[in-house]
């Protein structure tokens, strides 16, 4: 998530946020691409499921520049609305998570994180 905003505010230092949703936004594209794989990486060896829920919420992200590609005819707030608002969900799945990783912690004790295979 912190690679996502860096990447993002460095993105917009370099090009300031304007017009671009009325075709595919490379810049957005290419971090959307990056974090979905360092996503996919870290929901495989989680023994968590959130990460597989924000996962889930870039494949949209990610998925919707190819939508956005293959159809012209979608509107630009529509194609900023499908890349922004997937990083709403990966937020409450990241906090769900937590809190459900402490109320699992105070109930039945640490238990491990990571997948060995």
């Amino acid at each position: 998530m912190s690679s996502m905003v860096v990447l993002y505010l460095a993105y917009h230092l370099l090009i300031p946020e304007g017009g671009v949703y009325d075709e595919i936004d490379l810049g957005h594209l290419m971090i959307d691409l990056v974090v979905l794989v360092l996503l996919g990486r870290l929901a495989i060896r989680a023994n968590r499921i959130y990460p597989l829920w924000m996962l889930a919420a870039q494949l949209i992200s990610t998925l919707m520049h190819l939508g956005r590609g293959l159809d012209t005819e979608i509107t630009p707030l529509a194609y900023f609305l499908l890349i922004h608002a997937p990083s709403y969900i990966q937020v409450a799945a990241l906090a769900l998570g937590l809190a459900a990783h402490r109320r699992r912690v105070r109930r039945f004790g640490t238990y491990r994180s990571w997948r060995t295979s």
